[in-house]
Formats: structure tokens, C-alpha cells, sequence
């Protein structure tokens, strides 16, 4: 009986047959030293069976072997890294692409400076000559679809149009009748975004009044006696398994009602909302890593961590006290890294590119990134909400640090923004390791140690959540099942940010 296998191998010669004589020859000489038929040596007559010796089924097993390496080769070749969606230079952000805004691009956006004008931008682009530029052009095409859709016009009635008038100012009027909604999609993420800028005009969408006087009267009223973050020596708990981590500017706790096996609290040394520096949010990203680490070491199944942030009641805080939620995840990183890792890989396998670096060179060819340091800024196309920063360094190192706490003072000074979300993903942990030295280790010490296998590297994202006294939600229906609605602008978010940056660097004495 002869093996199943042998029914493919004609398909695999026809496939193979254009391309190669050689395997052509293989296959004769495989049929006649296994197919051809014996003859009974009585009465000269065919025999009903195929007989096979072993010598000759090892044969024919290299003979079967030869081809399907030649079909492969022939098959992949165009694609080497199709052999594996794991290709691990595309899954992680090893370090920043050198690549920053040519002359040629600075000028197609200083005649484009609207998100509005995007698709133009964009078109213009096609003007720039250099390698880079049509290299991340072509990475833009791979990232992001953009269309406009032109809303229909309306019908007033004169007291309808004086209302409006009131809302948008009577020099905005006419561009109520010719609203241009951006719609900016990256088709990997399928994060989805509709920029309208005018709607920021609509009623009770700038509540904001004296937020910083009703944060000095909480402060009075929850800060005293009865703050347990506080008071965290006592009036916290602690992991089971090992000391509190304690910084010079943050501490560790446990986090009571847990939403995961390791689940903590990183709480600042001076909870005050509106009071924090620089050092304060390095400090508190150094314990956290070391409490990641310490974990790690009980529970080596632990590799996966993740930081959470959010500021005051508005925001969903529990406590006014500055404090951040850590947890550390078995198995993988929780749903929406998850996604990000997988668009990683699916597009390293397709393309052969690196998803984290055309992602900065496309932001940083349309004036959408800042530097500091080895991290990078970048005012996201696809907002999770207002003003949405993203972060992204290979390391969650001081200079990741410095960045985070500069865009979000550069979102306080310009906006007022008092309340946000900010959600950070570390490199996954790889074999146990030690959380050897003090929690306020040395500037730049790298406390994590990614296996590399499928990390994601280290991100931070900052939203704004409006203001704290208004009684209104900041998200709608539609930013919970849909998509993203944003009114900000995110060329002048980019532009707020490095005038941040500068300032930053002056009074660091940074170059």
C-alpha cells in the first residue's frame, strides 16, 4: 500500500516543473526506482502490488524530502520572514529611528499647519525627493487611510441662527454650512479618529472655571487625618511576600480590591495633586519597576506590566492623593496591548517593517514628534481622548520619564488640564530577576529586563478627562463603541510640547 504522501507528489512537480528541470529529472528517476512495476519471474506477467525494498524507500524519502525544500525555497523566497509572524526586529522598538522632519517636509506643513489639511499635507508629500521621505511616505500608506466627508447643510430658522451665532461667534457663522470632518484610520489598529475643531464651540464643551481653587479646597478638606494614602505605612497594605518598595518620592502598597493576581499601588511621598516634578514622576516609575521585579522573583509567571494613572475624581481616582495602579499579568499583556503587539507582528511579517519606527518617522515627517533624550513624544493621530500623548522609548528609563512629566505640564499650562489618564506598558520581564539595590536606584538605571520574545516596548499614553467641576462626562456612546470624535488639533498639541521641551531642557541645563 503505498504511502498517502505519494498522492501529492505529482501536484508538488507541477508546481515545480516551470521552474526546475532538475526536479523533473528527480521525479523520473524517484518513478522509475520505486513506481515501476515488478514482474512476476514465473509467468512474466505484472504484478498487482508495488514492492519496495528499504534501501530504495530511504531513496525515494530523500527524493521526497529534495522537493518539498524546493518547493518551500521557491514558494518563500520573495518573502523570507513569511516563514514567521515572530520576526522579533519587527515586534519591539529596539531604538528611535534616526529620521527627523526634512527641510522639504517642514515646508509642505508650514503651508498645511491644520490637521484639517492633512490629505493636501499629504499630497505635497509627493514632492519630497529624498530617500527617507518617500520611505516613510510609503510607511504612511501602509499606516493610515484619510478621507473627508463634507457635512450636509442645514436649515435655520432666524432665532436657531441666533443662537448659533452666540455659540461659534458671528465670524465662525459660515463655516457651520461647510463643516470638513478629517476621518483619519490606521488600518492595522483600526483606531479610528474624526477631527471637526468647530465642535469645541459647542454648548458646555469648555465648563472649565477656577479648577485650581476647587482643587486647593479638596486638598484642605481630604488631605488631613483622613488621607490613607497618606499615611501608607499604616494605613495601606503591603505584599505578603515582600517589604514595600520605598523611594525617595514614592512607596509601594497593595491595592485592597484587586483586578489581577499581583495587582498594587505606587502612591507619591507628597500626594498634593497640583505639586510635582520631574524627579517625583522618575521616582515613582523607578518603584515601580522594582516592584515589578520583586514579583517576578515570587512568581516567575508573572512577566507582563502595566502602570495605570489616573488624576483626581474626574478621572475615576478613588483617592485625591497622587497614586498610580501596578499590576503585573501572567500569559500576556492585558487586551489592547495585546492588539498592539499582534498589529506589530502582522505587519513586521508583511511588510518587513518595523511597526514602532515607521509609526515615529511617519508622526516626526508631519511635525508630530519631540525628542528627549532616547525617548520620543508624539501627538497621536488616533487619540484615545483630548490631547492624547504617546511616549515611546525602548526602556522606561529617566529620559521616558522626564517626557511623560513634560507633557503633562505642557497640557496644564496651555489647557488647564488638571484631570487625565495616563495608561503605561512596560517591556515584559524576562527570567527571574534580581531587584538588587535601593529603590532610588542611579539616573538612568534600567530596571527591567525584557526577554525580547513578545515585548512591546515602553509606552505611555495621556489623555485629558476634562474639566474636575464640571458635572458632564468626557466620553460619549460614540468614543465607547465607535470611534474617536477630537476637536484638538493635534500639529498644535505637537507644538506646545516641543515649546515644553525646550524649557524643560533650559532649566535642566540639557542640550
Amino acid at each position: 500500500k503505498m504511502p498517502v504522501y505519494m498522492f501529492f507528489l505529482p501536484v508538488i512537480c507541477c508546481l515545480l516543473q516551470g521552474s526546475s528541470g532538475v526536479v523533473c529529472t528527480v521525479r523520473r528517476w524517484f518513478e522509475d526506482l520505486w513506481l515501476k512495476p515488478k514482474l512476476d519471474p514465473t509467468s512474466n506477467a505484472v504484478m498487482s502490488t508495488v514492492h519496495v525494498d528499504s534501501a530504495k524507500a530511504k531513496q525515494a524519502g530523500v527524493a521526497v524530502g529534495v522537493m518539498l525544500l524546493l518547493f518551500l525555497v521557491f514558494k518563500f523566497s520573495g518573502d523570507a520572514r513569511a516563514f514567521s509572524a515572530d520576526f522579533s526586529p519587527h515586534i519591539t522598538l529596539e531604538s528611535l529611528p534616526s529620521y527627523e522632519q526634512s527641510r522639504c517636509m517642514a515646508d509642505v506643513m508650514k503651508q498645511n499647519s491644520r490637521i484639517q489639511d492633512l490629505i493636501e499635507a499629504v499630497q505635497h508629500w509627493e514632492s519630497c525627493t529624498s530617500a527617507e521621505d518617500r520611505q516613510y511616505l510609503a510607511a504612511f500608506n501602509r499606516l493610515y487611510t484619510l478621507n473627508v466627508r463634507h457635512a450636509r447643510q442645514m436649515a435655520f430658522s432666524p432665532e436657531v441662527a441666533e443662537t448659533a451665532k452666540r455659540w461659534v461667534g458671528a465670524a465662525n457663522y459660515d463655516e457651520l454650512q461647510h463643516q470638513r470632518i478629517l476621518s483619519v484610520m490606521n488600518h492595522n489598529t483600526f483606531e479610528h479618529t474624526l477631527y471637526n475643531p468647530i465642535r469645541a464651540k459647542r454648548p458646555g464643551a469648555n465648563a472649565a472655571s477656577n479648577n485650581d481653587e476647587y482643587i486647593e479646597g479638596l486638598v484642605r478638606e481630604e488631605l488631613g487625618d483622613s488621607c490613607d494614602f497618606c499615611h501608607y505605612e499604616t494605613r495601606t497594605a503591603r505584599e505578603a511576600d515582600f517589604a514595600r518598595v520605598v523611594g525617595e518620592h514614592a512607596a509601594t502598597g497593595s491595592n485592597v480590591f484587586k483586578y489581577d493576581s499581583w495587582h498594587g499601588l505606587v502612591m507619591f511621598r507628597n500626594p498634593h495633586p497640583l505639586q510635582m516634578e520631574a524627579a517625583h514622576v522618575r521616582d515613582m516609575l523607578r518603584v515601580a519597576q522594582h516592584w515589578f521585579l520583586r514579583c517576578h522573583e515570587v512568581d516567575a509567571s508573572a512577566r507582563f506590566p502595566h502602570l495605570y494613572w489616573d488624576q483626581l475624581g474626574k478621572a475615576s481616582a478613588s483617592q485625591l492623593a497622587k497614586h498610580a495602579q501596578s499590576s503585573l499579568s501572567p500569559f500576556s499583556y492585558y487586551g489592547m496591548g495585546e492588539q498592539l503587539l499582534a498589529t506589530a507582528r502582522s505587519y513586521g511579517a508583511r511588510h518587513g517593517a518595523n511597526y514602532w519606527e515607521d509609526l515615529v518617522g511617519v508622526h516626526a515627517a508631519l511635525g508630530l514628534t519631540v525628542r528627549l533624550g532616547g525617548a520620543v513624544a508624539i501627538a497621536y493621530l488616533n487619540p484615545r481622548k483630548e490631547k492624547e500623548v504617546m511616549v515611546l522609548a525602548p526602556q522606561a528609563d529617566d529620559d521616558f520619564a522626564d517626557l511623560l512629566f513634560v507633557a503633562i505640564t505642557a497640557l496644564r499650562k496651555e489647557w488647564g488640564v488638571l484631570a487625565f489618564s495616563t495608561g503605561i506598558m512596560f517591556p515584559e520581564l524576562g527570567t527571574a530577576a534580581s531587584a538588587r539595590g535601593s529603590a532610588g536606584a542611579e539616573a538612568g538605571a534600567k530596571v527591567t529586563q525584557p526577554s525580547g520574545e513578545r515585548s512591546l516596548p515602553a509606552m505611555a499614553r495621556v489623555v485629558d478627562r476634562g474639566s474636575p467641576t464640571s458635572p458632564r462626562a468626557d466620553v460619549s456612546a460614540l468614543e465607547l463603541f465607535a470611534c474617536t470624535n477630537s476637536v484638538q488639533d493635534p500639529l498644535q498639541l505637537a507644538r506646545v510640547l516641543r515649546r515644553e521641551v525646550d524649557s524643560f531642557k533650559k532649566s535642566a541645563g540639557r542640550s
